[in-house]
């Protein structure tokens, strides 16, 4: 091998190590800087939620949270009212299953009761005509 070719391989293999560095600090700079977001994006989080925190201890709840529990009252309220409906509804259904369930009762009480009724009136016109209709007999008379 001659001493150009060694130089030629070694400027390949320099600039390869060259390269190399290049892409594995590009690698390493964008991991540090993505993981350094991540890290500050915590924090500026945390520092966000005390100073919500302090500011609603000193001044209570800001026009917008004091808006939204209202409306969630108010949604709630609704909800409330519409389940409230609903019963109502169903325990209005359920009395008048239960009267038509009792009037048909009574008219089945009131059947047979008229007939019972019948009956007994057809029972006590036989009885009558019995009465009429039979011989007076002859032994007990007089002696």
């Amino acid at each position: 091998m001659s001493r150009t070719e060694d130089f030629g391989r070694l400027r390949e293999e320099i600039q390869a190590g060259h390269r190399d560095r290049r892409e594995f600090v590009a690698d390493l700079s964008m991991e540090f800087v993505a993981n350094l977001r991540r890290t500050v994006a915590g924090l500026r989080k945390g520092f966000m939620d005390e100073n919500r925190a302090a500011h609603a201890a000193w001044f209570g709840p800001t026009r917008a949270e004091k808006t939204e529990t209202a409306r969630m009252k108010e949604a709630a309220k609704a909800v409330l009212l519409k389940e409230a409906a609903a019963q109502a509804a169903r325990m209005k259904e359920e009395a008048k299953a239960a009267l038509l369930k009792e009037a048909a009762a009574q008219a089945v009480r009131m059947k047979e009761a008229a007939v019972k009724a019948a009956l007994l009136k057809e029972a006590a016109v036989k009885a009558v005509l019995v009465r009429v209709t039979k011989k007076p007999s002859k032994k007990g008379r007089g002696r």
